[in-house]
């Protein structure tokens, strides 16, 4: 009987494993610019996910497409990106007129020269076999 009970209870915990296994979310860290001692929030789009074995893409977008849902970022002094996270981002520079300064480059660069720009940042959250990915905006004027 003792061992017909530890048999139940072993399966029980093992069930209980299982399903809290399967329940495992992608935890997103966070993106962050810092501008003159404000902290601002990029717009973010999702790229790219998979989970269970499943990939899904979604769609890219470009900053032609939404440079209008940007609000300006002044800056004076300093600008710097701050991913909260286990994983860096590349960075993608683009000026006025949306050509590209730099291109997936492994760290955010400030250009020389005064302008308008408009930040593409990659980033992708979770582990080999259950992530997402994640292209963040964000425009600025120095």
């Amino acid at each position: 009987m003792k061992k017909v009970i530890c048999v139940f209870v072993l399966g029980v915990v093992l069930l209980l494993c299982l399903y809290a296994c399967s329940q495992k979310e992608v935890k997103a860290g966070s993106v962050k610019i810092l501008a003159d001692g404000q902290e601002y929030a990029p717009l973010s789009n999702l790229i790219f996910s998979l989970k269970d074995g499943l990939a899904a893409d979604a769609e890219r977008k470009q900053p032609a497409a939404i440079e209008n849902e940007l609000t300006v970022i002044s800056v004076k002094d300093d600008i710097s990106v701050l991913i909260e996270g286990e994983t860096p981002g590349v960075y993608t520079l683009f000026n006025e007129e949306l050509k590209e300064l730099y291109y997936r480059s492994d760290h955010f660069e400030v250009p020389a020269e005064s302008g308008v720009f408009i930040c593409s940042i990659e980033v992708t959250w979770g582990d080999e076999t259950e992530y997402k990915g994640y292209q963040y905006f964000f425009k600025f004027a120095k």
